[in-house]
């Protein structure tokens, strides 16, 4: 099933800018179809279009403690990522969800939980699409996917954090075609799905349900585990790894090194001469110094 999933499709130019949403199927049939495989989940819903599914499920209180729940959007029109940036987005060019979960977390045990999540979900991506041209998708930290040096997805990972309970709303956006077109359109590298993958709209439904459990069971299990689990696990997939970075706030430079994996907290290292520094995640940018990353941002 995954090799048949993950055969390479092959663009000619006249058939290059098919009709966008042949990839999906209508929100309709993705609830339907998803309501009966994601069972953990209380609530899943597909629809057309809204402004932004993190929005939307952050404003939505009516779960209880251990709930979770599933927006997806064919379109999306405030989508924004990290640091507020604007997620570009056009129906049919890019599968966008968001889940929410209610937990029992508390605020020190959220460290290094964003880079997990990202880690989840280039695992589920790449077990759906077995052979050795999947090695090429990694994870630059803190969870901005990667095939080659195109940025194939981004994360957006928020919390409420009150008295009883962490609300935890994690958002994908996932370049589906026409990475091409995107790179040229936005003046940086970006990737597709189908760079790598047959899209068929069974398989981009199959891809929903794996990342999603991936995210529930990283999610409910996170406080006895922690991010040890995931330390070893991210090696493997680490974009940034022994890779040259400039490190950037605000568009300016802090400082230039060698990355060097992350510490038990999630951080990430760079060598900077004789010193080792920890970043954080927030409105810091990490980018490879001799090529090009794209900064374009999830949902």
């Amino acid at each position: 099933h995954g090799h048949r999933f993950c055969e390479k499709m092959g663009y000619s130019n006249s058939t290059y800018f098919i009709s966008m949403l042949s990839n999906l199927p209508s929100p309709e049939e993705i609830t339907s179809i998803l309501s009966k495989q994601l069972t953990p989940f209380t609530r899943i819903n597909w629809v057309a279009q809204t402004g932004s599914t993190n929005a939307d499920l952050m404003s939505n209180h009516d779960l209880s403690m251990g709930q979770s729940q599933l927006l997806g959007a064919h379109l999306q029109t405030t989508g924004r990522g990290r640091a507020g940036r604007v997620w570009h987005n056009t129906a049919g060019q890019s599968l966008t969800f968001s889940c929410g979960f209610e937990t029992n977390l508390k605020a020190t045990e959220l460290n290094g939980l964003s880079l997990a999540l990202g880690v989840g979900a280039c695992e589920s991506i790449r077990k759906l699409c077995p052979g050795q041209n999947i090695e090429q998708l990694k994870l630059k930290w803190p969870n901005d996917l990667m095939f080659n040096h195109g940025k194939l997805a981004g994360i957006l990972v928020e919390t409420q954090i009150n008295t009883q309970r962490i609300r935890v709303i994690v958002g994908i956006g996932i370049n589906l075609i026409h990475a091409k077109h995107l790179s040229n359109t936005i003046g940086r590298e970006v990737s597709a799905l189908n760079d790598f993958m047959t899209l068929k709209p069974e398989g981009v439904v199959t891809l929903i349900n794996k990342i999603a459990t991936s995210w529930h069971d990283i999610i409910f299990n996170y406080a006895n585990n922690n991010l040890l689990t995931f330390e070893q696990r991210f090696k493997h997939l680490d974009y940034l790894l022994n890779q040259p970075v400039t490190v950037t706030q605000n568009q300016s430079t802090l400082f230039e090194g060698m990355a060097q994996g992350i510490n038990s907290q999630g951080a990430l290292l760079v060598r900077d001469g004789l010193k080792t520094r920890a970043v954080t995640v927030g409105d810091i940018s990490v980018r490879v110094t001799s090529i090009t990353a794209s900064t374009f941002a999830s949902p």
